[in-house]
């Protein structure tokens, strides 16, 4: 290839009928059903991701009245150029702390036969504090993190992808309320 132009490559598009495919589409597994009720699901991952971290700063705001809770600082990227307000290395800043928050949705994980949480794209240098927000069908669970239990790295991409989070319940614990006691 140069540049936009890509010779010797040969493209086939083909477009197939959704209902070739309803036996995927109607088997949502058994997290699907349990978040029908829930007004949560109705919003993308992206919007329920800034509904949860406001809603987590929002608690910060009202656990610590004395303190002071301001946004982060957008600062700069890696080639110099200023980030935008929404790409920060942190959240928001607690009486000169940086506080990061990450979301995730309880989900059965049918290779493991577990319920789990999985935090992704956690990143230790830019934050002094991590925030999790566990998301069930009826429950918001807020846990200030130690910055160690279930941490788990990828490797040499780690740097560029951040640290991951996993909670899981035990393997078979097939009962949503068996796995979140467990």
């Amino acid at each position: 290839c140069n540049g936009s132009v890509c010779r010797g490559v040969q493209r086939n598009v083909a477009v197939l009928s959704a209902s070739a495919f309803m036996h995927i589409i109607k088997d949502q597994g058994p997290t699907g059903p349990l978040y029908q009720e829930c007004h949560l699901s109705m919003f993308s991952p992206q919007q329920r991701g800034h509904i949860l971290e406001n809603a987590a700063r929002n608690l910060y705001t009202e656990l610590h009245p004395g303190s002071t809770i301001c946004d982060a600082v957008p600062g700069l990227r890696v080639n110099g150029s200023k980030r935008g307000k929404n790409q920060t290395e942190c959240d928001w800043m607690m009486d000169g702390r940086r506080i990061q928050c990450k979301s995730a949705q309880l989900c059965w994980n049918l290779l493991l036969q577990q319920w789990r949480f999985q935090f992704h794209h956690i990143h230790l240098a830019s934050c002094n504090e991590l925030v999790l927000v566990s998301y069930t069908p009826t429950h918001l669970y807020f846990v200030r993190h130690d910055l160690k239990y279930g941490l788990s790295t990828s490797g040499k991409y780690t740097t560029a992808r951040g640290h991951a989070v996993v909670l899981s319940g035990r393997r078979g614990a097939t009962c949503l309320q068996h796995a979140m006691s467990s």
